[in-house]
């Protein structure tokens, strides 16, 4: 009795996670579902103290003579999310030298709106700081940053709400705008700890990026080979007082996006190869390939690895992982808000609240459509093809969804001294007293009234802005069945 022939694979194949996250609504929905999460558990009596307890869990690391000791939270902010600044970068790089960020001219507006996104709404927070709160507490000014930045996740996916009616180029503009936002967020995040700047780490940790950066021109695609240099990276920076986040970025650039074998190349290599396996001799006789045939499909399997660049391949597998786990836990460590009802009214005025609702409710909108007409009106940039002016301010609104960035600026505006205490240590042994010294027991109570503060206004505006943009683009944006979906 023959064998039955088994089934085989799909021709075209695409990871499972990638086809998830190719719908920006469903890693919004993620975020959204953590987020509300948190929130709940955080206000519910019973359960909030155990979700304190579990953010500052201690978590204490040890490679050899190396020991890195954080609270949970910390291990989120610095470790999981230096994977998606790297990500972060990785897009950058590829949009200035492959997508759209490549032609001055069609880049020239998105990258001009967000500047003056980001801008306004710092400008916003300043005046509005220093007009109730003059120089009488100078801590509330470190947030100023807070409201510059629009969450790419939240913001994509209210954008998916409406994708039979936004036009292609509206979608395009959104897209480019977050990352320009994104590369405004790390220089300020840089700006932050540059006072407390230390050479000695500082300089190695370039070096190393610079030792992977000729190494990746020399034809390295390893993908290991890479991350294992971007740990060396991430300790060197934590070392130097810079924000592991940075080094993130940074390391990004190294990576390689030239291929070892081109595409015209590609077609030809493997065309020899598969007209070497018709000619290896098969037999009806077995199943399995036969030595000719599997040196053909090893061959085979090595030019696939080469027409495909060390940043397009790291990039396909890091999307999914930091849209699905890095930033709903993220979101989830840092959406801890207790609100107090009873306070509630006064909570609302207080400057820093103030300042962070107006700057992204307000401020970004204003600052985006601003730059935006000034520009297209001095000939100096152009709308996007089948864009209305009306239509971009409708989508500025969206841009005030500052949510994961704005939260991440927060903490790291509003946190002690202490937060930033080196949490590396070297020697034989881990020091017994280290855990009772991990930076969030000592947290200034002030800095946290800030940071509660801030994340009211964050959540706010965030929920504000996504309702008034929808609304306008649903107004100005008239059902076209041929638009289809947005690009991806």
């Amino acid at each position: 009795m023959s064998r039955a022939v088994p089934k085989p694979p799909p021709l075209y194949y695409r990871s499972p996670w990638k086809k998830i996250t190719q719908y920006e609504l469903v890693a919004a929905g993620v975020l959204a579902v953590s987020s509300f999460t948190a929130l709940a558990i955080a206000n519910i009596p019973l359960l909030a103290p155990y979700f304190h307890a579990l953010r500052t869990l201690p978590i204490t690391v040890s490679l050899g003579p190396l020991h890195i000791a954080m609270p949970l939270q910390q291990w989120v902010n610095d470790v999981l999310m230096c994977s998606f600044f790297f990500m972060v970068g990785l897009q950058i790089k590829y949009e200035l030298l492959a997508g759209r960020l490549r032609s001055p001219r069609a880049a020239a507006l998105p990258i001009l709106g967000a500047f003056g996104g980001m801008i306004v709404p710092i400008l916003t927070f300043v005046v509005v700081n220093k007009f109730f709160a003059g120089n009488e507490d100078p801590t509330r000014m470190t947030g100023w940053a807070i409201p510059m930045s629009t969450d790419i996740a939240f913001a994509a996916g209210c954008m998916s709400l409406l994708r039979r009616r936004v036009p292609p180029g509206l979608y395009v503009f959104l897209i480019t705008l977050a990352i320009v936002d994104d590369l405004g967020a790390v220089a300020v995040i840089g700006v932050m700890h540059l006072e407390s700047l230390r050479l000695a780490w500082f300089v190695p940790g370039l070096g190393i990026i610079v030792l992977a950066w000729m190494i990746g021109r020399a034809g390295i695609q390893s993908a290991t080979f890479f991350l294992a240099l971007g740990g060396m990276v991430w300790a060197c920076f934590v070392m130097s007082g810079i924000h592991a986040t940075v080094a993130g970025v940074l390391m990004a650039i190294a990576i390689p996006m030239r291929s070892q074998c081109l595409a015209e190349d590609f077609l030809d290599r493997t065309g020899q190869l598969l007209q070497s396996f018709r000619d290896a001799g098969r037999t009806s006789e077995t199943e399995l390939v036969n030595n000719q045939e599997q040196v053909v499909v090893r061959s085979l399997v090595r030019e696939c690895f080469y027409v495909e660049s060390a940043l397009q391949r790291i990039l396909y597998g890091l999307e999914p992982f930091c849209s699905l786990v890095v930033l709903p836990v993220f979101a989830f460590v840092n959406s801890g808000l207790t609100f107090d009802w009873a306070n509630m009214s006064d909570l609302l005025r207080q400057p820093v609240t103030i300042g962070v609702l107006l700057g992204l409710l307000f401020g970004k909108q204003l600052g985006i459509t601003l730059f935006c007409w000034i520009s297209s009106l001095l000939g100096a940039a152009q709308l996007p093809e089948g864009v209305k002016l009306r239509q971009l301010w409708a989508l500025s609104w969206l841009g005030g969804i500052g949510f994961t960035m704005a939260l991440f600026l927060s903490e790291l505006a509003y946190t002690s001294s202490a937060m930033h205490e080196i949490p590396i240590t070297v020697g034989p042994e881990m020091p017994v007293a280290a855990l009772a010294h991990t930076p969030v027991y000592e947290e200034d109570s002030a800095l946290a009234t800030h940071n509660e503060e801030a994340k009211t206004g964050i959540f706010l505006a965030s929920g504000m802005s996504a309702g008034i943009g929808l609304a306008l683009l649903l107004l100005l944006c008239p059902r076209v069945e041929e638009n289809g979906a947005p690009p991806v």
